[in-house]
């Protein structure tokens, strides 16, 4: 799920603004660009891709170029790790980080160019030697890959909605039945089963939230049909979107 509402604007600094006389951004300078504020668990992906060698990155685009849209997350990020040593805890930082910003491009109908250049010229970046034009260029390229495309725009897609689904739990709880009726300590006489629906979910201003709902068996069980016939609207399509050619992008990532 994407966090998009984590990206933020920056206010230009005075820091900045020494910084960006120095390097200039094709066809933009530093100073004219909107820094966009990259969240602090993405700073050490874009790190990676401004410092790497040449050499490096050369190898890590041609693993992006060659990808197939097609190709699962997991495989490419397989791929990538097999190849480079990019000195990230996690392998799949790097890709999340990447398609991240090409969802964020797309829902404000930015360019890969200029998202590119609002990156770079956010303050962590611009301690390096020449940021703006190497970290722009890098950015621009990776995002313009069909493969980090198209993943890009099917994560924005998929999480434009008000609510979105994190993770989900059924608590089932035995309530006893007491007899009223009797004098003296309440005796049980009976046991009630009953199921509750707990969803973990993010609001579209990033704010997360449960919601509770209580089933009992016969709901349980109209649940499941519920989501097997999903899950078998879900194969018949999927065999349509093959014979048609259109490219179906997986969620099993």
């Amino acid at each position: 799920m994407l966090k998009l509402c984590s990206w933020r604007e920056q206010r230009p600094t005075e820091e900045r603004s020494r910084l960006g006389r120095r390097g200039q951004i094709a066809m933009s300078s530093v100073s004219d660009v909107k820094p966009l504020k990259v969240p602090d668990r993405h700073v050490p992906a874009f790190e990676a891709i401004c410092t790497m060698p040449e050499r490096t990155f050369v190898r890590l685009h041609e693993v992006l170029a060659v990808a197939k849209p097609t190709d699962s997350l997991s495989a490419v990020v397989t791929a990538i790790d097999a190849d480079l040593a990019l000195g990230l805890p996690d392998p799949h930082a790097l890709l999340d980080a990447v398609v991240e910003l090409g969802a964020l491009g797309s829902r404000s109908h930015t360019s890969a160019r200029r998202v590119a250049e609002r990156v770079a010229a956010y303050g962590p970046f611009l301690k390096h030697d020449d940021p703006g034009s190497r970290l722009t260029m890098r950015i621009e390229s990776l995002l313009n890959c069909d493969f980090v495309r198209l993943r890009s725009k099917a994560s924005y897609v998929a999480s434009e909605h008000e609510r979105l689904f994190v993770s989900a739990q059924i608590l089932t709880d035995l309530r006893p039945l007491f007899n009223d009726g009797v004098s003296g300590n309440p005796e049980p006489e009976g046991a009630l089963l009953t199921h509750t629906l707990s969803l973990h979910i993010v609001r579209s201003d990033g704010r997360h939230d449960n919601l509770y709902v209580v089933l009992d068996d016969n709901d349980l069980e109209s649940l499941g049909q519920v989501i097997k016939r999903a899950k078998r609207k879900a194969d018949s399509l999927k065999d349509k979107l093959e014979e048609s050619g259109l490219i179906y992008i997986g969620s099993e990532d």
